[in-house]
């Protein structure tokens, strides 16, 4: 079962990003690992790929293993022109890798983006997993680029993109608007808020972290549910918190005995063990990248304290055929095979429903093809394949594909979270 989380260091480098990028380069240092499609025709019609090199994470355990991005990308475009391309024409994909994603300064992510977008004029950029969002900000805001993404951002990126910003492949693709919206009515479908006092823990950086605080307390004040206490965390280095006791203090002194955590990774395991400390032990609930298996086990250290802690997972159905479909592409024109439920089988499926969709919209637009064409057959599309769960939908006024979340447990004797409830709840 794939459970999608962004690199754990990655906001720690991106604030510097988007200024950047919004100004024209004409960058032509060297492109290597740049590794484009050839031969091709002259007509092909090009897309460009960013993926993210979580290398060095995933060998410590604090990452989880995406596949090779540009591997699939390769087999996804072979297998879509082996049965007529786009369009009526060849589909060609260059892969512009991030290197060492994790340590990549703003500068050496703003070099990628300029190389996938100005140098490579694609008709389309693809980003995969664990690529930070100033980099989807730089293609889709900064350089005017259709942009098709699988990660869940914050609705201003997608209205200052203006239409231009896809998410498809994975039902965590929600907006987080969306998701930490629909997070007390998923909660009071097993009663969880019922005589609860409610605090909220959050983390001050990245931006993302207001927005989902602002639509969980909207979400919460429309249920009649107050916030007795509220504390925001300063993010240090490494996606650490300071000034995590005095944030527990505060939900102490509220006598708050349910705990929204919106601190995610290192940080929302530190301010769980600063609660462990003191003895101080709500119910948790939490979103996000916490309900997977890698940054789950960020909480070991206070597993007792964390047990029972509700998630709210984005990504936990059962694989679906076209998740099949495309690991079956890739094993049978690479020979790489994963086995179902691993991180790597699930990341290959959503990089490759990322291209099909893209591809399908493009035939489907008419001629001439054209970016606006592409983005009404995008937008037209009220069935989107997803990796897991039910199909999600695109419209007019919805660019984010994921419908669903699941209701989970953390388990502190398996270290993971856990289906309380496997069925797929609709988010509004």
């Amino acid at each position: 079962m794939l459970r999608f989380v962004r690199s754990v260091l990655l906001v720690c480098i991106c604030a510097a990003l988007v200024a950047a990028c919004t100004s024209s380069s004409s960058s032509k240092q060297a492109t290597s690992g740049t590794t484009p499609e050839s031969p091709v025709p002259k007509d092909a019609v090009h897309i460009s790929m960013i993926v993210a090199d979580l290398s060095i994470l995933t060998q410590q355990h604090l990452a989880p293993d995406i596949g090779d991005p540009g591997k699939v990308a390769k087999a996804v475009v072979a297998e879509i022109n082996a049965h007529g391309g786009v369009a009526g024409k060849q589909l060609a994909v260059t892969v512009r890798p991030i290197p060492n994603t994790a340590t990549a300064t703003a500068a050496a992510m703003q070099q990628v983006c300029v190389q996938a977008t100005e140098e490579d004029k694609p008709f389309a950029v693809v980003i995969t997993a664990a690529v930070p969002v100033p980099v989807v900000q730089c293609s889709a805001v900064g350089h005017n680029q259709l942009t098709i993404t699988m990660d869940a951002w914050q609705q201003a990126v997608y209205n200052d993109a203006k239409g231009r910003l896809f998410a498809v492949g994975t039902s965590g693709s929600a907006s987080i608007e969306r998701q930490y919206g629909f997070a007390p009515a998923l909660l009071q479908t097993q009663h969880a808020l019922d005589g609860k006092t409610v605090g909220i823990l959050n983390q001050d950086q990245p931006a993302d972290r207001a927005a989902a605080a602002a639509a969980l307390k909207a979400a919460l004040a429309k249920a009649g549910i107050p916030v007795a206490a509220e504390a925001t965390a300063p993010l240090q280095s490494l996606s650490t918190c300071s000034q995590t006791d005095a944030a527990i203090q505060r939900m102490q002194q509220a006598k708050v005995n349910f705990v929204f955590l919106l601190g995610e990774n290192l940080c929302g395991s530190s301010l769980v063990n600063a609660a462990n400390k003191v003895g101080y032990k709500p119910q948790w609930a939490t979103l996000g990248n916490n309900v997977s298996n890698t940054v789950a086990q960020f909480y070991s250290p206070s597993k007792e304290n964390y047990d029972g802690a509700w998630g709210l997972g984005g990504a936990a159905g059962q694989e679906t055929d076209e998740a099949r479909a495309c690991n079956d592409i890739v094993a049978r024109r690479t020979g790489a095979k994963y086995k179902p439920g691993t991180d790597a089988y699930g990341f290959t499926s959503l990089t490759c429903l990322q291209i099909q969709t893209l591809a399908d919209a493009m035939n489907t637009a008419g001629q001439p093809l054209t970016q606006d064409s592409v983005m009404k057959a995008l937008e037209s599309k009220t069935s989107v394949p997803m990796n897991s769960g039910p199909p999600g939908s695109l419209s007019a006024t919805k660019h984010d594909g994921g419908d669903y979340l699941w209701l989970e447990k953390y388990s502190a004797a398996k270290g993971t979270f856990e289906l309380v409830d496997p069925t797929p709840h609709k988010i509004p």
